[in-house]
């Protein structure tokens, strides 16, 4: 790291720390609001330098008995008349729940209280989310396999009508669907990483495989496979190997 920066404050990792490494102050305040960090730093008035010396700072819990910001909540609340009759559109229908509960594969290891931690395995709800990257992807991009990473399934689906907001709640982002040119052997590599790092995947139902806990058997895979991943995982160093083809799908709402 550049020898100018003198802080960081860092996220995305959901833990709350202070700490230094390599002469630099490192922060992060958690997740969902729960701390807010206090930074404090002495700067130079002469070289404009942060004196690395005096930086300290300290997570403060974020309590729930003060009053809501006026203009925030004046804010808040003109979008969700504005956006109102857009998240009550009913986009669809399910016969059934679903949800993102996975199935126990088999036991992984232990906790540190020795109870028995499971390798997880499909959900029905990041099934379906992968069979309709796939609708979307199998006639204009050529997709014929898709897969849904589980971290991207942030709600569940009740049996009924299910709104846009609803099914935005399920898939809060903005990715983009993408699709790549893979062979037999890369996919064989990828479905074996899920397991070692605990992030079982979702497949379309274009999709079987079996396996137990240390080699994966019954994959038949040869030539170029064609399939889809969403882009945030598509950024990810998960594959060795020649670098894939990618190309971009767009989602269009009707």
């Amino acid at each position: 790291m550049d020898e100018s920066i003198d802080v960081v404050v860092s996220g995305h990792t959901h833990q709350a720390y202070n700490c230094e490494i390599a002469g630099k102050l490192v922060t992060s305040a958690s997740s969902f609001g729960r701390l807010v960090t206090d930074i404090e730093l002495t700067i130079d008035p002469r070289s404009g330098d942060v004196i690395t010396a005096t930086a300290t700072a300290d997570n403060v819990i974020v309590t729930r008995d003060l009053a809501k910001d006026p203009a925030q909540t004046a804010l808040i609340a003109r979008y969700r008349e504005a956006l109102g009759p857009i998240a009550a559109e009913v986009v669809g229908t399910t016969a059934v729940a679903l949800t993102r509960a996975q199935e126990r594969l088999f036991a992984s290891g232990t906790s540190s209280s020795g109870a028995p931690v499971f390798a997880l395995g499909e959900s029905a709800l990041g099934n379906v989310i992968a069979d309709a990257q796939l609708a979307a992807t199998d006639d204009e991009a050529g997709a014929v396999a898709a897969f849904m990473n589980p971290g991207g399934v942030r709600a569940d689906l009740d049996a009924g009508d299910v709104t846009y907001e609803e099914a935005f709640t399920v898939q809060p982002f903005a990715n983009n669907l993408t699709t790549l040119d893979l062979t037999g052997a890369q996919i064989q590599r990828l479905l074996e990483q899920q397991f070692s790092v605990g992030r079982t995947l979702y497949p379309s139902s274009t999709v079987s495989y079996r396996g137990d806990a240390g080699t994966l058997t019954g994959l038949q895979m040869d030539g170029v496979v064609r399939f889809l991943v969403a882009e945030v995982w598509a950024s990810r160093p998960v594959l060795r190997g020649p670098p894939p083809t990618r190309r971009n799908a767009s989602l269009r709402r009707k």
